[in-house]
């Protein structure tokens, strides 16, 4: 059984997108999907060293906020607005036929699994609870990464070896319910072709990537992350997840 339906059964703990509006917020609409489409893009500009192309497009996604605030007046936001600086000290080997990969987590963290896919968090109560039907809200503070080794045959119905296509390809097989997705973007992390893209939910968003780390046997090996954390949250964690992958050692 391909690994796609392992991420995709983990995709599942989010719980669907609510479409009802409280009649407070009825008249202030706000659609960040292309503000957040934007930063994206300029993250990956940026990565790839375009630098002015960046700058513009972020910019661009500040007019936009700032259009917003004009529209609906100041909010009040109890959500931390600033990255999480963590220590990855501890560290983690997934056993695979390919050979084994090694990452390092944040200090204080837990983790579930022993060869394979892994998956740490900030709590062993975020591990420990029961995403099998109504899964709970992720609540602030709150963050799980998923992170598995395989070939774009393991991720995909197709052998695929470019991680924008193997991107292109796992977003088409999220249902819209889990929230509202950006296109997916190239990038790269210690100078390795990587992509990724997001999905924004009303009680789980979701940052889906993937680094290609080289080939093996005639195989294209990737290393595929998953990050979940409560809502408007990604950006706590981004730079987590990105020191995450930047850890990466693969010994064959």
């Amino acid at each position: 059984m391909k690994r796609l339906i392992v991420m995709l059964g983990l995709l599942l703990w989010v719980t669907p997108v609510i479409s009802a509006q409280d009649e407070t917020t009825a008249a202030c609409e706000i659609d960040l999907t292309s503000t957040v489409s934007l930063l994206v893009q300029a993250q990956g500009m940026a990565a790839s060293g375009n630098t002015e192309r960046a700058l513009a497009q972020i910019e661009l996604a500040r007019t936009k906020l700032e259009a917003f605030e004009a529209a609906c007046g100041e909010v009040v936001v109890d959500v931390p607005v600033t990255p999480v600086e963590l220590a990855l000290t501890q560290s983690f080997t997934l056993e695979e036929s390919y050979g084994d990969m090694t990452f390092n987590y944040p200090e204080g963290w837990a983790q579930s699994g022993e060869s394979g896919d892994v998956l740490v968090a900030t709590g062993s109560d975020v591990l420990n609870r029961d995403f099998g039907s109504e899964p709970p809200p992720f609540a602030s503070g709150e963050a799980l990464i998923y992170v598995g080794l395989g070939d774009g045959d393991d991720f995909s119905d197709d052998d695929l070896t470019d991680p924008l296509a193997l991107m292109e390809a796992l977003s088409s097989e999220v249902p819209p319910t889990f929230g509202t997705q950006t296109e997916p973007v190239r990038f790269t992390v210690n100078d390795k072709p990587a992509a990724s893209f997001t999905v924004s939910g009303t009680e789980t968003d979701l940052i889906v990537m993937a680094v290609k780390l080289g080939g093996f046997d005639g195989e294209t090996l990737f290393a595929q992350f998953i990050l979940l954390t409560a809502p408007g949250e990604l950006d706590v964690y981004a730079p987590t997840l990105q020191a995450v992958a930047e850890s990466v050692e693969l010994a064959r």
